[in-house]
């Protein structure tokens, strides 16, 4: 993950300053349009690679955890020790 933002977060970068640089030199909008748009679309795919990978590292929390081990604990065939008393 490391790796894969770094390198997009540097393009992010380096595209920001072609279209300063080519506002600044030649005032051509198009081609800073093109630059920007690009950083647009680079961003929004980092932030997608981001959700994806905390989504995938998302833990239940207590209540949900419990919940599943008590509705395991009833499921047909298992032994809930009633039959001890």
């Amino acid at each position: 993950m490391h790796d894969v933002m770094g390198h997009q977060l540097s393009l992010i970068s380096l595209k920001a300053q072609v279209a300063a640089r080519v506002l600044r030199k030649t005032a051509d909008i198009d081609r800073a349009v093109l630059e920007i748009e690009l950083i647009e679309r680079s961003a929004r795919e980092s932030l997608a690679k981001v959700r994806d990978y905390v989504g995938n590292m998302r833990q239940p929390d207590f209540f949900e955890g419990w919940q599943s081990a008590w509705r395991a604990g009833f499921s047909p065939g298992v032994d809930d020790g009633r039959h001890c008393i």
